[in-house]
């Protein structure tokens, strides 16, 4: 897989978009959606902030939507590794299943 280098996050996604990619940021925020009620375009990038800041606001700025998962309890957040491996999975079940009925 080739890295390219880049100076911010801004000109990372900026570059994705022009490439055609949707970008989704994993983020809770006030319009986010409960990620099995999501349907991608692909291909799809998706935005992992850091576990205490979480995404920037600019990033936020720059992504079609944002996803999230249902958290009950005390605290209000996952570990952004067990986030990401949860919607991952779901969304390439949901490509998986794109594939099969295009068949």
């Amino acid at each position: 897989m080739p890295i390219t280098p880049f100076s911010s996050t801004c000109e990372q996604l900026e570059t994705c978009r022009q490439q055609g990619y949707q970008i989704v940021a994993m983020e809770l925020t006030k319009n986010s959606q409960l990620y099995t009620e999501t349907t991608y375009a692909y291909p799809t990038l998706f935005v992992l902030g850091n576990e205490t800041l979480g995404v920037s606001s600019e990033a936020l700025d720059m992504v079609n939507f944002s996803v999230h998962l249902p958290v009950y309890g005390m605290v209000n957040s996952l570990n952004v590794a067990t986030a990401a491996s949860v919607i991952l999975y779901d969304t390439a079940r949901k490509y998986l299943d794109t594939l099969e009925t295009a068949c």
